[in-house]
C-alpha cells in the first residue's frame, strides 16, 4: 500500500485527539506483495543487466511487472527469468507455477 492509499483511511477523532495525521493500516494482498516485489526487481535488471534493455526502453518496471503477474495468475506467462525468480525469493514461495498461483489468489 502506498503512502498516498493509506492516507485514505484517516480516521476523524484524530485531530480532535491532536494528531495532525492517523493512518489505519491496511494489510497489503499477496498479489500486489508479488507485484511490488517483482516491479522492484524489474527496476534493479532494468538499470544492470543487459537482457532486459529491449523492455527497458518500452515498459515501465510496475508495468511490466502487472502484466506478467496478470499473465502467471492465469498461465499465459512464462515463470522463466530473473525477475521472477527474485520475486518468489523476496516473497518466499517456491519458484514453481504451483506455488507462484496459489499466492497470488490469496
Amino acid at each position: 500500500m502506498t503512502p498516498q492509499e493509506a492516507l485514505r483511511y484517516h480516521v476523524t477523532g484524530a485531530i480532535e485527539r491532536g494528531e495532525a495525521v492517523a493512518i489505519v493500516e491496511r494489510p497489503v494482498s499477496q498479489r500486489q506483495q508479488f507485484m511490488d516485489a517483482l516491479a522492484m526487481a524489474y527496476r534493479d535488471l532494468f538499470a544492470t543487466n543487459s537482457e532486459y534493455a529491449y523492455s527497458a526502453a518500452r515498459i515501465s518496471p510496475e508495468a511490466l511487472a502487472l502484466k506478467m503477474t496478470n499473465g502467471l495468475q492465469t498461465g499465459a506467462a512464462n515463470k522463466d527469468g530473473e525477475g521472477i525468480k527474485r520475486a518468489c525469493k523476496a516473497c518466499g514461495i517456491k519458484y514453481t507455477y504451483t506455488a507462484i498461483r496459489a499466492f497470488l489468489i490469496h
